[in-house]
């Protein structure tokens, strides 16, 4: 009998923790079944943990993130498979994980994961095989060339009982319509929604009830539900006899918006309920041959509506139509106006009567009218300008009628998209979507091609991937530099002002229509990696080779003057040693290959950075690491300046190219001015290592 040891990152009560319950008891006759939870997240929550314990004994081992005890439970049962039922880069520190996946390892590993958004690009260790729970989940993993199996839950489908007994069982009154939600409070299960829905029907012979359990880590999500409840509302916690309330409710409403392959849509449909949920991208319409399921939407007032019906509750017919025709007289037909603000202003007007309207697109501010035009109905106007306005919309009928609109994003969704996935674009844009979110008050997505490194940093923006349609947009915003489609000048539809006229941060404050002032990214929490010995980062490459040190003896001096004071020199450049003919300094450690993650550890683990015009220099800024940044290419402008930045640069000979031309990302030995003569790259080839040892020492005080 093989022996596998089950990890999971808690087994407080959950989807989670039951999915791995049901396996148990369908593997317990078959395999020897380790279970190890490695973080306790609550002792009041346990009814799977309980049952787990009941079947497998003293085969269960918590230890409350103890990771060298995981090694020792490893080591002292000598499992045959070792079953992750999440991500390890999620739960296990990156020290513990490298010891467990170890190319010498004799067990195999399998992993489940049980969320919809971990991307195989932020992949570091790699299992024998995945055991899915959905389709999606294939799209997820499938580039990583990983043997996959789909592992669902079974449908357990249970006999029909008396509705009406088992609602006395729960001592409720079998003359309301009862309404379910199983699950965990939290921001994404939204169950919010629910409660406003109950406001709504709060007049009607209608209960909604919760089952699950409301953890001390998300009651600032759950307490002003609770606080604001109507009376309609019940709130039960964490049950063993949930199957009772499946078998006795009139309808499961699940407004999760965040989801795998949830247990409670298979516990719903196994007893039999109908059930209202949202049709999620990562169900893939697995539930869509389903007659007891409908789908949410994001109207509310249509979804009140399927709820009605769904309990029977429906309106008066007789008594809707005759008021209809009482008033069916008096209802004058007319033309409906269509607003928007995504990638410009936006305007369509729909609708059965004829007419010409003159639209004019006015700047608030300013007063001037940007763009004024005449359409007809079932026709549309929209701005060439993209950046931030803020818009007066005057529209002016041939027959009189007039109307205005003013922008006002408030409550409203609006995405903010990053035109470029280079680092420092992303470090130096990021944070303004904050900024924007807290001036308007409005809900922002931001879309980035590195979402993991701001998530947590930033819990009040929702993040996207690039590309991906977010519905009942109000307002877009793209920030880039934007050229012309002749490729000599900039867009100025969609650029405010000139890319190198301006800070790199200004770009964006200039397309958000913000006030600009220099602001530090924020990032995930980083541990910081730890060294015998002290050490400095540096990074010897970059996008161009305008961008490089290209003093032929600067990078080996200086490795050399570190290591002669102890110090050791990490090169966390990603490039191969001779990139583009830029070969490394000897006597360097290399770091590649490693995530951003993994290099942000090891810049928050150093003594100081130094760089070139590059991202990982505003990598380095934003960690508060001394940082001192090789440049030519730029002007002190343009870059960050404050608090732990030293720039050194020649102003004595051709520089700051880069402020006064169009770069050519196609030539790699972009040099606009002194291409093919001796003085190419003359800006930072005269830049010796003396002129940086003195910054060295000062920094660290040597």
């Amino acid at each position: 009998m093989k022996k596998v040891l089950f990890v999971l990152p808690h087994v407080s009560t959950g989807g989670m923790p039951q999915y791995v319950l049901n396996l148990f008891n369908k593997l317990k006759n078959d395999v020897d079944i380790y279970c190890v939870e490695y973080k306790n997240l609550s002792d009041t929550y346990v009814v799977q943990k309980k049952k787990i314990i009941e079947l497998i004994g003293d085969k269960f081992f918590s230890i409350n993130e103890n990771g060298d005890k995981l090694l020792s439970i490893i080591e002292s049962v000598d499992p045959d498979i070792i079953h992750f039922q999440e991500v390890p880069e999620y739960f296990i520190p990156i020290e513990i994980a490298r010891k467990i996946y170890n190319k010498e390892r004799s067990y195999r590993i399998i992993e489940t994961c049980h969320n919809s958004v971990f991307t195989s690009s932020s992949k570091m260790f790699y299992p024998n095989a995945f055991a899915i729970i959905n389709k999606h989940q294939v799209k997820q993993f499938e580039e990583l060339k990983i043997p996959m199996t789909i592992i669902e839950s079974d449908i357990e489908y249970y006999d029909k009982v008396n509705r009406d007994q088992m609602l006395k069982k729960l001592g409720l009154n079998p003359n309301l319509k009862h309404i379910l939600n199983v699950g965990l409070f939290t921001e994404n299960k939204n169950q919010g929604e629910i409660f406003e829905y109950a406001k709504k029907l709060v007049k009607y012979p209608i209960q909604f009830h919760f089952v699950g359990n409301y953890a001390e880590n998300f009651e600032s999500y759950w307490k002003p539900l609770f606080d604001g409840k109507t009376d309609n509302i019940k709130i039960w916690g964490e049950r063993e006899d949930v199957h009772d309330f499946y078998s006795a409710m009139d309808l499961f409403l699940f407004t999760s918006k965040l989801e795998a392959n949830p247990l409670v849509i298979k516990e719903a449909l196994g007893h039999d309920m109908k059930i209202l949920m949202y049709d999620l991208k990562s169900y893939m319409g697995e539930y869509n041959s389903y007659e007891n399921i409908d789908y949410l939407s994001e109207n509310k007032v249509e979804n009140i509506k399927k709820i009605l019906g769904f309990v029977d509750l429906q309106s008066d017919m007789r008594k809707d139509v005759l008021g209809l025709y009482e008033t069916a007289e008096g209802i004058k037909l007319k033309n409906s106006v269509r607003i928007s603000f995504e990638g410009g202003a936006f305007v369509q007007i729909n609708g059965p009567i004829d007419e010409t309207y003159n639209v004019r697109f006015i700047d608030n501010d300013t007063k001037k009218v940007l763009y004024e035009t005449d359409i007809q109905t079932n026709s549309w106007a929209k701005t060439s300008r993209q950046w931030f306005t803020n818009w007066r919309i005057e529209i002016l009928s041939k027959s009189g009628d007039f109307f205005v609109y003013n922008f006002n994003p408030k409550g409203q969704k609006v995405l903010i998209k990053l035109g470029s996935s280079c680092l420092g674009d992303t470090f130096a844009w990021t944070p303004y979507a904050e900024e924007f979110r807290k001036k308007w008050g409005c809900e922002v997505y931001l879309q980035t091609h590195h979402n993991y490194m701001f998530e947590d940093a930033y819990s009040d923006v929702k993040f996207s991937a690039p590309g991906e349609k977010i519905e009942q947009l109000y307002a877009s915003y793209d920030i880039g530099w934007y050229y012309n489609k002749e490729g000599d000048g900039f867009d100025f539809n969609r650029i405010k002002n000139a890319g190198y006229s301006v800070p790199l941060q200004q770009c964006a404050t200039d397309t958000l229509g913000l006030k600009y002032e220099e602001k530090k990214c924020k990032v995930k929490s980083l541990k910081k990696f730890k060294s015998d010995k002290p050490y400095v980062c540096i990074a010897t490459h970059s996008t161009a080779q305008a961008k490089y040190w290209n003093n032929p003896t600067g990078w080996q001096e200086l490795v050399d003057f570190l290591k002669s004071h102890g110090y050791d020199v990490y090169l966390i450049s990603r490039e191969d040693d001779g990139y583009m003919g830029n070969k490394d300094p000897d006597g360097v450690i290399r770091f590649q290959n490693k995530t951003l993650e993994e290099i942000g550890e090891i810049l928050s683990g150093s003594e100081m950075f130094i760089g070139l015009s590059s991202g990982l220099t505003w990598l380095s800024w934003i960690l508060n690491k001394p940082t001192i940044m090789i440049t030519g290419i730029t002007e002190e402008y343009q870059e960050m300046t404050m608090d732990n930045i030293v720039r050194i640069e020649n102003k004595n000979v051709c520089h700051g190219c880069f402020a006064k031309h169009l770069f050519d990302r196609g030539d790699w030995n972009w040099c606009p001015e002194q291409k093919g003569t001796e003085r190419q790259f003359e800006c930072t080839k005269s830049i010796t290592f003396d002129m940086v040892k003195p910054h060295i020492e000062k920094l660290l005080k040597l």
